[in-house]
């Protein structure tokens, strides 16, 4: 009551000009929202990694032929084998497989030792 009362004196005392009603009445404050700042990425070493080769090879039955005896005369079969495709009479082969090809035909096959030669 008293509080009412003396703003009552307040108002009758003072001029409507010299009273300052803005923070009564004014819209309410925007608040603003800070995005927080990405946090740096540390790089982070990495090996490369090896591609694969997807290149092939058309080769004639003639070739196969000769690939699948030094296949056997070595005695060295390759996972890749099991990508040769035959399609419209010849033969698609990895680039790996024609690699193996000329690593058998280009190097010479060492004779066996003869078990009285060798040392044990």
């Amino acid at each position: 009551m008293i509080r009412s009362l003396l703003l009552s004196v307040v108002i009758i005392t003072q001029p409507c000009s010299a009273l300052d009603f803005s923070k009564i009445f004014s819209p309410p404050k925007k608040k603003t929202v800070e995005k927080a700042r990405p946090k740096k990425k540390t790089p982070v070493k990495t090996t490369p990694k090896k591609k694969k080769d997807y290149r092939t090879y058309e080769v004639d039955p003639e070739w196969m032929a000769q690939y699948w005896l030094l296949e056997s005369v070595w005695d060295y079969p390759i996972p890749e084998d099991k990508d040769i495709q035959f399609k419209n009479g010849k033969y698609i082969v990895p680039v790996v497989v024609y690699r193996h090809y000329e690593d058998m035909a280009n190097t010479p096959k060492p004779s066996p030792t003869p078990k009285s030669l060798s040392v044990e």
